[in-house]
């Protein structure tokens, strides 16, 4: 494959290869020759304010400052604070030469000055650059899109990342870099091992390069995720626009690689691991699960979890559920692993699973911390997808050995069911059901609208005649632990609207309700009621 000549950003070194640049003299170093030029401009005022974007090429006579050396100073002090390229000057007309201070001042900042001799026509030079950069900025698009074309069938080949660093680096002459937070590096051009390994540990550490070479970098994000840093760097001129705008698209096709690649991965992960569901349902041998967790790891997991989220909660107008649920798993696993959990991943016939494992030896509580820390960024992910998936996940029992996974299966069944009935739950996870797993055990064996009745029920009849809020009152009094204050504030009533109800459920349910055995009752009953209707 032929070697591709780059799109030339215009410096001060290539103007003066134009016809109209001939005869003219310039005051500058080699730096001052490679200073970006993108547009021309004529000015003949000497307060410049916002008239000037920056890499312009400045034409003047000298028409406002040639009298003056203080204004001419100050003149170009402005041209140079605004990142202009260059300053030509007709001399003769208006000037007949530069003050010394210009000249020394212009040097000292590697700051061209180009002067005229003879009359020129500002209006031919102007003309010729314009359609110079006119027609650069064409050859600039055609080129991006025969790029992005190049990058395109890259993609839909197969061939991976190499060959995108590959296609940018020919087309460029600018080298690359693919830093991934896992997995291989690739520097292309090739470097020595060792100066590969230097450059990793040092953009590690410090983001950067302190070397000489110029280095721009971009991170590849996949599901708003990041997964990598895409470096390119070189020596001599700055990065052109052109190159700035090749490098991202560069960055989009090695995201669009990395997004198709984990894709992928997670289907042919989630096709392979259909030895979960027996796992799960208890219904493999300790060894098969045992061989397959060595794989992930060696040595054993010390703590484990099942979160599952039931298929009924999507939107059966999904057209690929399936399809979503690998997206999901792909952010749900990089999430997590940032938090040294692995996550396995599989589809069952009415919910899907992640088996959360941990392979630290570290107490329950502060295993649960960090699912609690994933959890909430799972539902920050949620907050900017269009619609809701992991606000429907809810965890089990957390356990310690492999043979126990199916006990936290079925505790993420029982958690999932509460949240259904109480919405209000914040943190679905099996530890923080406490009342409502006795809640759940009275309600398999019939006795829970009995027992809300017998504890609840003179309250319940009272507020349905008389709207009494009678039953949202007790509820509030014993979350504040008797605290009258707390209470009003929290019911937003006066203290003795608080009283006078707190007379009535005495009066209605008798003076011993704040006994322990009592209490424990009524609180219970108060969970109950709250599990069958979904309201406080």
């Amino acid at each position: 494959m032929p070697v591709h000549t780059p799109v030339i950003h215009t410096t001060i070194r290539h103007i003066l290869e134009r016809p109209h640049f001939q005869k003219a003299v310039v005051i500058g170093d080699e730096t001052s020759l490679n200073r970006t030029v993108t547009w021309v401009h004529i000015i003949e005022v000497t307060r410049l304010d916002e008239l000037l974007n920056g890499n312009e090429l400045v034409l003047t006579t000298g028409l406002a400052w040639h009298e003056n050396e203080a204004l001419s100073l100050s003149f170009l002090q402005q041209l140079i604070a605004n990142n202009v390229s260059g300053l030509c000057i007709e001399l003769g007309t208006y000037t007949e030469s530069l003050p010394a201070a210009m000249i020394e001042f212009a040097e000292r900042h590697h700051f061209p000055l180009i002067l005229f001799h003879e009359k020129v026509r500002y209006i031919d030079i102007t003309q010729d650059l314009h359609s110079l950069f006119i027609h650069q900025h064409y050859q600039m698009v055609k080129e991006l899109e025969d790029l992005s074309s190049s990058f395109n069938q890259i993609l839909l080949d197969g061939k991976g990342i190499e060959e995108i660093l590959y296609e940018f680096h020919r087309r460029t002459r600018i080298n690359v870099c693919y830093l991934p937070i896992q997995g291989e590096s690739y520097f292309y051009p090739a470097l020595s091992l060792k100066e590969q390994e230097k450059r990793v540990k040092e953009w590690i550490e410090h983001k950067t390069w302190h070397h000489r070479s110029l280095h721009t970098s971009r991170p590849i994000m996949v599901l708003t995720h990041y997964f990598a840093d895409l470096i390119a760097y070189k020596d001599g001129l700055a990065f052109s626009e052109f190159d700035e705008l090749a490098f991202d698209r560069c960055a989009t096709a090695i995201a669009q690689e990395v997004m198709r690649t984990t894709y992928m991965e997670e289907r042919r992960r989630q096709q392979e691991e259909r030895w979960m569901h027996d796992w799960i349902n208890n219904e493999n041998n300790q060894e098969e699960v045992n061989s397959e967790l060595q794989q992930l790891q060696k040595g054993t997991f010390h703590s484990m979890a099942v979160g599952l989220i039931s298929k009924n909660h999507l939107l059966s107008s999904h057209k690929n559920r399936e399809g979503l649920f690998i997206q999901k798993s792909m952010l749900a696993r990089s999430i997590f692993e940032e938090r040294g959990i692995t996550l396995l991943a599989t589809s069952m016939p009415h919910a899907y699973v992640f088996i959360l494992l941990y392979p630290g030896s570290i107490s329950a509580s502060v295993f649960r911390e960090r699912l609690y820390s994933g959890y909430r960024a799972l539902l920050k992910e949620d907050e900017r997808g269009t619609f809701p998936f992991f606000e429907y996940l809810v965890f089990g029992k957390t356990v310690k050995a492999p043979t126990d996974v199916p006990v936290s299966y079925l505790t993420a069944k029982e958690t999932e069911k509460v949240k259904n009935r109480v919405p209000s739950l914040a943190l679905p996870f099996y530890e923080n059901l406490h009342l409502f797993r006795t809640v759940l055990k009275m309600e398999e064996e019939g006795d829970i609208d009995d027992f809300i009745d017998e504890h609840l029920g003179e309250l319940l009849r009272f507020d349905a005649d008389r709207q009494g809020h009678l039953i949202q009152t007790l509820r509030v009094y014993l979350q504040c632990f008797g605290s009258k204050q707390d209470a009003a504030r929290e019911l937003y009533v006066v203290r003795q609207t608080l009283y006078h109800r707190l007379d009535k459920i005495s009066e209605l349910m008798g003076e011993d309700l704040f006994s322990s055995p009592k209490r424990l009752s009524v609180e219970l009953a108060l969970h109950a009621y709250e599990y069958q209707t979904g309201t406080k």
